[in-house]
């Protein structure tokens, strides 16, 4: 097509006005087809009468944007019969094309507008058919088609342009620029560069300077060197040389755009402010021309003004400067081909989204994608879209995100461009990410595995391959490690692309095993992936997720080379940009958290006389020592109010915890379980499984919990440990009705289970806790942050001589039916654990010998099938039992299959259990039939759980402080009283 300059542009569009004031009935019509169909060529469907049949009520169909169009211009427009044409023609319309539209188009030649009455029933047919858009074109938004025809079409509407100004031939160099500034529009920014080069070599054979130092500002304004086009100061260090060649004020505007630019690559953000606001002064003082390029080249100024202002957070100066901007884009929404409009709405979506105004930022998101009324606006606006939507996501401004990125898919849709697929694709993974990332899982999966369902071209291998990384990231925050591994490594295999893309993918690889258990092929993984795109030109921000990763796995796993080779690296990343100050600063505490907590569960693990820490030394089983550690707690439950019952719990767990950690060290023989729960229902079903057959069940709550600063009465006279991080105000002195204690206010920061969990675990459960069988741990309160299974709830398994249950995806060895009963009274169930502890205690060894002697791959000997033999009789005897008291009781009977299994749990390179010291596997025991989130008997995950993820406010790792007993309440003197 050729290039129009401005006088051409101006003398067709004035013939299309007076056309389109002079054209009535058949002839507007007639008008708006002809431009329609040079403007959409083969896709545009004109309607014509046909017989008695009429047109159906269609006056023409897009069909890349599934409208339909129905054209009004009589001689005189009058109000009450323009509203019974719009809801005439729209209702009879419905019947005949309703499958085919999405948008409804009354197209009118009012000069000046439509009356209200016929607004009003537009919006009122909008409202009851909310699937469908209703509205209305008139001069402003054909002359936007009008823009669209090439020179030929405009000739064979208007007539050739007359001699004279209009046919101005313009510079070879100038032409370029021209095609430039259109491969830009289409977001070409690499062959624009190319055109603007040739343009410049040009301007300089023909010895034309001023064209030459407006060419190397153009090249420096598009030239960026974070995405690896042009070179912006080369361009910009010519340019400076010549400026004193530049005459008009537009021009000079044009090199302090350039300038500010290339300041703020050097990070002299003062200096490209001082530019910015210099080239502000020149639009408003000096005079413009019949054009208005400095009124253009002031609003674009002040877009990027309003973004550098932002990025210091100085949000009162941006304000004002915005609302111009924005008033001057609002009132010229068509001059340099929407992009004034776009760049406008733009820097008000950056204000919006920092200054955290949802509304704002919706709302001009909206008015973008209004605005995109052609295919070429659809287009460009619909890639910005969705780096909009991304930026939003990053700064968890959800909603505003999902608007971007699902009208961004609504603008791809309406192009059957064969190139607009690979867009439309990319949307769609934009707003399935952003469903993820704001919390809804069940969404985003369906969403994730629809779209690779359609990624079947080649050119999709990029989307289909990060589809399948959000896949495995909800499967591995939902608890299904194992899934996620899978769909990784086969994200892995299917890599074709460079260093950078299996760098990304291997780093997601590392994540699902880190969950899986597996930190050291997660470490290992990560620091393949660090490699490959160390060398690359990746940003700060990745290069810090990805050092984040090493060093993270490494201080898990006590391997100090890997770690501090990351951390040095972490620390000599940039801080220029806040994001990647912070995640810096997250990664370093993190490592020094990780080192603390894998201290504390060595600690543990080697404490050479562990009964004595504990104070359990007289102690001759795990439930009597368990017991007298738990007596402190049953005794503030009893004294304090009902609603401490939580705080109270988190209280006494901080140096108590650790306490029976230590005797299970002190008595390895017990049966323990260790169990992840994420809500009420699973803590319930774990105990009426697990609770008569282990001797110690410690449950890992993986559920949501309530964090924040919060003040619990606390007894004088307690003197056993606890209380890590709290602070007592012995200043103030609370009265509890019916004590004669002293009780005072305890203020820590709390991270506790919901109200119903706690009732429960203090009536209910109480039994079980009382006789030392039971414990429920706060995940945050033990270290264990992943979502899934990592080093510290293995190094957790360990430290408590456990056998976990997890969910496990490989053959394992049937070990038998375990009877219990889904409905039975947890008081009984503890009855029942005392009355026949013998016959429990059996089976608790025989299971405790058949974890011992499971071996990977390993063949079943005779005295392994002596050993089933033996566990299916006890199980048979235990089934009788349990038959004869669910008949007295009216109780539900049950069977469960229980499956002994392997997986290669390690920490630092040792096993994770001390007991097989032939074999880094550890043993572990699945029930398979159950909906809880260990659940193995299907690809699918029955339900979504929480997600878990420390808060601001958690105290992580709180319940592995160390058992010091007593505590002291500071004592302020005044100064020189001697009080």
């Amino acid at each position: 097509m050729e290039l129009l300059d401005e006088q051409a542009k101006a003398f067709y569009e004035l013939r299309f006005r007076a056309q389109f004031l002079e054209s009535k009935a058949a002839s507007f019509q007639d008008l708006f087809v002809a431009i329609m169909s040079k403007a959409h060529p083969g896709d545009f469907i004109p309607c014509r009468p046909w017989g008695n049949v009429g047109d159906r009520k269609n006056d023409g169909y897009l069909k890349s944007e599934r409208t339909l169009f129905q054209v009004y211009a009589p001689n005189e427009l009058r109000m009450a019969e323009t509203v019974n044409k719009v809801e005439t023609d729209f209702s009879e319309a419905l019947p005949y094309w309703r499958d085919h539209f999405d948008t409804w188009v009354f197209v009118h030649n009012a000069h000046g507008g439509l009356p209200p009455d016929v607004i009003a029933k537009l919006l009122e047919l909008e409202r009851a058919n909310p699937s469908m858009k209703v509205t209305h074109w008139g001069f402003e938004e054909l002359v936007l088609r009008l823009r669209l025809l090439s020179s030929e079409a405009l000739q064979s509407l208007f007539g050739s342009l007359p001699p004279g100004p209009a046919t101005k031939k313009v510079s070879a160099a100038r032409a370029k620029a021209k095609q430039a500034q259109e491969l830009v529009r289409s977001g070409k920014h690499t062959e624009a560069i190319t055109e603007l080069s040739e343009a410049l070599a040009i301007a300089r054979s023909e010895a034309n300077e001023e064209e030459e130092v407006e060419l190397l500002c153009s090249l420096a304004i598009l030239s960026s060197d974070r995405r690896g086009r042009g070179d912006r100061q080369h361009y910009f260090a010519q340019a400076e040389k010549k400026v004193a060649k530049l005459k008009s004020a537009a021009a000079k505007v044009i090199y302090l755009r350039a300038r500010a630019g290339s300041l703020q690559e050097a990070c002299d953000v003062a200096g490209a402010e001082s530019a910015l606001m210099e080239a502000v002064q020149y639009c408003t003082s000096e005079s413009d021309d019949a054009k208005g390029n400095l009124a253009t080249q002031g609003c674009i100024v002040r877009s990027t003004l309003v973004h550098l202002l932002c990025a210091q957070k100085r949000f009162a100066e941006a304000k004002p400067i915005l609302a111009e901007c924005e008033a001057h884009a609002r009132s010229n929404k068509d001059s340099a081909e929407g992009e004034l409009f776009q760049a406008a709405m733009e820097a008000g979506i950056h204000f919006a989204l920092d200054t955290e105004d949802a509304e704002g930022a919706i709302a001009r998101i909206e008015e973008l994608e209004q605005f995109a009324t052609t295919l070429r606006l659809a287009n460009r606006i619909g890639g910005d879209l969705i780096n909009m939507a991304n930026h939003a996501a990053h700064r968890r401004a959800y909603p505003a995100a999902l608007v971007a990125a699902q009208a961004s898919i609504r603008l791809g849709r309406r192009s059957h461009d064969p190139s607009a697929h690979r867009f439309l694709v990319g949307a769609l993974y934009t707003e399935a990410m952003i469903i993820y990332k704001s919390g809804d899982d069940v969404t985003a999966l369906g969403k994730a595995e629809a779209l690779i369902d359609i990624c079947h071209d080649p050119e999709d291998a990029n989307v289909k391959q990060a589809a399948q990384h959000l896949i495995a990231e909800i499967r591995r925050c939902a608890g299904d490690s194992q899934s996620a591994v899978d769909l990784a490594r086969q994200a892995l295999e299917g890599t074709r692309g460079g260093p950078e893309e299996v760098g990304f993918t291997k780093l997601a690889l590392a994540r699902a095993l880190n969950d899986n258990g597996q930190a050291e092929e997660a470490l290992k993984q990560a620091k393949e992936g660090w490699n490959l795109v160390e060398p690359c030109n990746i940003p700060d921000l990745a290069r810090a997720d990805f050092l984040s990763h090493v060093a993270n796995y490494a201080s898990q796993l006590g391997a100090e080379a890997d770690m501090n080779a990351a951390v040095n690296a972490i620390k000599h990343l940039p801080d220029d940009h806040t994001e990647v100050k912070n995640d810096k600063d997250r990664a370093l505490a993190r490592v020094d958290a990780n080192l603390q907590l894998r201290h504390r569960f060595l600690g543990i693990l080697q404490e050479s006389e562990p009964a004595n820490v504990a104070g359990t030394a007289k102690c001759t089983s795990l439930l009597e020592a368990n017991a007298l550690v738990v007596h402190p707690l049953l005794r503030l439950w009893d004294e304090a109010p009902a609603e401490s019952i939580a705080g109270l719990y988190d209280f006494w767990g901080r140096g108590n915890f650790e306490r029976m950690l230590l005797n299970t060290r002190s008595f390895p023989q017990s049966f323990n379980v260790t169990l992840e729960v994420r809500n009420l229902e699973d803590v319930k079903r774990a105990v009426r499984l697990w609770g008569l057959y282990a001797d110690f069940l410690i449950l890992l709550w993986k559920g949501p919990t309530q964090n924040g600063l919060a003040i619990l009465p606390f007894p004088e006279d307690y003197e056993e440990p606890g209380g890590w991080g709290y602070i007592i105000a012995a200043g103030s002195v609370l009265k509890k009705e019916g004590s004669e204690t002293k009780w005072y206010p305890a203020m820590g920061h709390l991270s506790i289970f919901p109200e119903e969990v706690a009732i429960l675990l203090s009536t209910e459960l109480r039994p079980f806790l009382q006789s030392g069988r039971l414990i429920l741990v706060p995940a945050v309160g033990a270290g264990c942050i992943n979502p899934g299974h990592g080093p510290f709830e293995q190094l957790l398994a360990e430290a408590a001589n456990a056998i976990p249950c997890i969910r496990w995806k490989t053959a394992g060895t049937p070990i038998g039916l375990f009877p219990h009963s889904p409905d039975a009274p947890f008081e009984l169930l503890a009855d029942l654990a005392e009355s026949e502890s013998a016959r429990l205690r059996k089976l608790r060894l025989l299971l405790l010998k058949r974890s011992r002697e499971l071996r990977p791959g390993g063949a079943v000997g005779l005295a392994a099938k002596e050993l089933s033999l033996e566990i299916n009789d006890t199980l048979r005897d235990l089934v009788d039992w349990r038959d004869r008291v669910a008949r007295q009781r009216g109780l539900e009977r049950a069977e469960v299959p229980l499956v002994g299994k392997t997986a290669p749990f390690k920490a630092s390179g040792r096993k994770l259990t001390l007991e097989a010291p032939d074999t880094p596997f550890a043993p572990l025991f699945v029930l398979q039939s159950l909906g809880y989130g260990w659940r193995v008997d299907g690809p699918q995950i029955p339900s979504f759980p929480p997600r878990f993820q420390p808060e601001k406010g958690d105290v992580v790792g709180a319940w592995l402080a160390p058992a010091s007993p007593g505590w002291t309440i500071p004592t302020v003197y005044a100064e020189n009283s001697g009080e």
